[in-house]
């Protein structure tokens, strides 16, 4: 199934760039999805992930045509 992924911040996905319609398997989570995807695996607990704008949990399973958005907050002191 498809959906759309953005990304914002310093966070990299494998194979993807932001803006971008995925494939993804029927049955995903968010877990799922961050451990395919997401190349540092110690951002996984600081990113924020929204499914069509509201903030989902990791047990969110995706859906066709989900619009996903990822952000890794940053700072500095």
């Amino acid at each position: 199934m498809k959906i759309n992924v953005k990304f914002l911040g310093m966070l990299k996905l494998d194979g993807i760039k932001s803006g971008n319609d995925i494939e993804v398997r029927d049955g995903m989570t968010i877990t799922d999805f961050m451990q395919q995807y997401v190349a540092k695996k110690e951002h996984h607990r600081f990113i924020i992930v929204m499914a069509n704008e509201k903030k989902v949990g990791l047990s969110y399973e995706l859906k066709k045509d989900d619009a996903l958005s990822l952000f890794l907050p940053f700072g500095a002191g």
